[in-house]
């Protein structure tokens, strides 16, 4: 109805979820995953959905649910893609690729842990939100990692990106070489190293 808000507020390097603002519901422990994501309080206001990720700035992460007094459920296994959430009645919707080429599929699981695949689709989605008629609000996302160089004579950026996830890991000490990951869809599960 408005009247609470539930937060996901970044504590010592950790999320924390509160609901209502200032009410600590989950503050992940060393061994929990601690990036939260994904704040959805349910329709009759007693529970609120998130994503709890291995990591701030994660995407693998797994649905769960805490009520009121803090009880935390875990509803579904984890994904290696997670991203995305909504209520439609007692059930949580959300976007999540569990394989490679890792394209998001929309699912949904009951809160009694029955789960299905609504819709896969040859891209990647993100769901945001579920209007009362039942309308979706859905995002094609493209995401991309880029690298880029600058040398000092030319001024010009130049990109040194591989396929679609590129990450400098470091620096030849002449500014030659660089060790770099690549993390993205193209990489697939091999999460090359080049």
């Amino acid at each position: 109805d408005g009247a609470d808000l539930a937060i996901i507020r970044s504590v010592a390097g950790g999320d924390q979820l509160e609901y209502p603002i200032g009410t600590v519901l989950v503050a992940p422990g060393p061994t929990d995953g601690t990036g939260l994501g994904f704040v959805r309080v349910s329709p009759d206001g007693q529970r609120v959905a998130f994503v709890r990720y291995r990591a701030p700035q994660s995407l693998t992460g797994k649905v769960e649910v805490v009520d009121r007094s803090g009880r935390v459920t875990t509803l579904s296994d984890e994904y290696v893609n997670l991203h995305g959430l909504a209520w439609k009645g007692s059930d949580i919707w959300y976007t999540a690729a569990d394989d490679a080429p890792l394209f998001r599929a929309i699912r949904t699981i009951s809160l009694n842990r029955v789960q299905r695949t609504v819709m896969r689709v040859p891209t990647n989605m993100t769901l945001w939100d579920i209007l009362p008629d039942g309308r979706v609000l859905l995002a094609q996302t493209d995401d991309h990692g880029v690298m880029l160089a600058r040398q000092s004579h030319d001024g010009i950026d130049h990109n040194l990106s591989w396929l679609d996830a590129s990450h400098v890991n470091d620096m030849s000490r002449d500014g030659r070489t660089i060790l770099f990951t690549e993390t993205g869809q193209g990489a697939g599960a091999a999460r090359a190293i080049a």
